[in-house]
């Protein structure tokens, strides 16, 4: 008889052992579609052969098992920040328009002179041949007046050694055109020196062009030879 409740105690807690582990399984949401139940063996009432109770075994307990394949896997709010984040995008900015260039001013073209007034036509010089150590050098420059006119200038000097004379007339003639200055005088003590006898300039026509003749009234006699004058002629021109 003893035997007998003690089997059913067993049975009573077996169930209990079930039925507790069933709850708890619901409770915390593992039961899911892979997850058998337990299943609990029935324990079958103790039979009583010859004035023996022969006890049942306890049931055992099939533990739960995992489905296949399946694992949880916890999302933090971190990751979660992370992935809203990746999704969204980041705002685009108009692109922004460069200032137009403003060229840089231009300068208005420098004209030329209007006209030559001043420049050089042409220039040259031209000697006297006495024979003696006294002769003039004539130095002449044609430049351009504008309106169709040139001017002349002329220098002339003297090349001598030993000479003394006071101021002489010089006669310039080149055309149609003819002047009268007067020479500086000459204090040479030893040479050759050249010394300058006049400057003057005239107006001609441009273009005008011809022989120049300079003559310096000597009127006196150098190394012993009488000298009326000294002479020099050139080709002139204002082209």
């Amino acid at each position: 008889m003893k035997l007998k409740r003690v089997a059913i105690i067993v049975v009573v807690l077996a169930m209990a052992v079930v039925l507790e582990m069933v709850l708890m399984d619901r409770l915390t949401g593992r039961e899911t579609a892979g997850v058998q139940a337990p299943t609990a063996t029935p324990v079958s009432s103790a039979s009583v052969t010859g004035g023996d109770i022969t006890p049942t075994p306890v049931p055992t307990v099939t533990p739960l098992a995992t489905a296949p394949g399946y694992t949880s896997i916890p999302v933090s709010r971190r990751d979660q920040s992370s992935s809203d984040s990746a999704e969204t995008q980041a705002p685009t900015q108009a692109p922004t328009q460069a200032p137009a260039t403003q060229a840089p001013a231009t300068a208005p073209p420098t004209e030329p002179p209007s006209s030559g007034v001043g420049s050089v036509l042409s220039d040259g010089n031209f000697s006297s041949d006495t024979g003696v150590g006294l002769n003039t050098n004539i130095s002449w420059t044609a430049t351009e007046l504008g309106g169709g006119r040139a001017r002349i200038n002329v220098t002339g000097y003297v090349n001598s050694y030993e000479l003394n004379v006071t101021s002489l007339p010089v006669t310039i003639s080149f055309g149609g055109y003819s002047t009268t200055v007067t020479g500086s005088s000459v204090n040479v003590s030893s040479g050759p020196t050249s010394t300058q006898l006049f400057s003057t300039s005239f107006d001609v026509d441009s273009g005008a062009e011809g022989d120049m003749t300079v003559s310096w009234k000597f009127n006196g006699t150098y190394s012993d030879v009488e000298l009326s004058e000294v002479v020099a002629s050139g080709y002139v021109y204002t082209s």
